[in-house]
């Protein structure tokens, strides 16, 4: 399981630097700065007890960066259970060497129609560094054998 697990993140690094190099394009919103390039991430998911009792919506949180790392994280809006998980989540950022900066990052927590018995995972966007959409299948219990009937 962890061996697998271990795939699954260098995986998700691997595309988290793919998709970020793809975002230097974009302006920080504080400057005319170009946005830092993310190089390392951990994989943002949809917090368990959210998901429960069906919490979701848009987290909006104001970045800042000391050159390679997050400085600061400023929550400026969002139901509290999911910008927790998003501040936590950014707090894992690394970027390439860059002038310090600051901007705006959008998290997006949405829980799609119940999947019946099956088990889905979450589903995981990265436009790194400006948005995160995280969706997950609602949380549905049911007896398998039933199921197979």
């Amino acid at each position: 399981m962890n061996a697998k697990r271990g795939l699954i993140l260098r995986i998700v690094t691997m595309f988290l630097v793919a998709m970020s190099s793809a975002a230097t394009v974009c302006y920080a919103q504080s400057s005319q700065e170009p946005l830092p390039t993310v190089t390392n991430a951990a994989v943002p998911l949809y917090p368990r007890t959210a998901d429960i009792v069906h919490i979701e919506g848009i987290v909006w949180l104001q970045v800042s960066t000391d050159g390679k790392r997050v400085s600061d994280v400023k929550v400026e809006g969002g139901p509290p259970m999911l910008a927790k998980a998003a501040a936590d989540n950014v707090r894992t950022w690394e970027f390439s060497r860059h002038k310090p900066t600051t901007f705006k990052v959008k998290f997006n927590y949405k829980i799609l129609p119940e999947s019946g018995c099956s088990v889905d995972n979450s589903v995981v966007m990265l436009r790194l560094p400006i948005e995160v959409e995280v969706s997950t299948k609602g949380v549905h219990t049911c007896d398998p054998v039933e199921a197979v009937h």
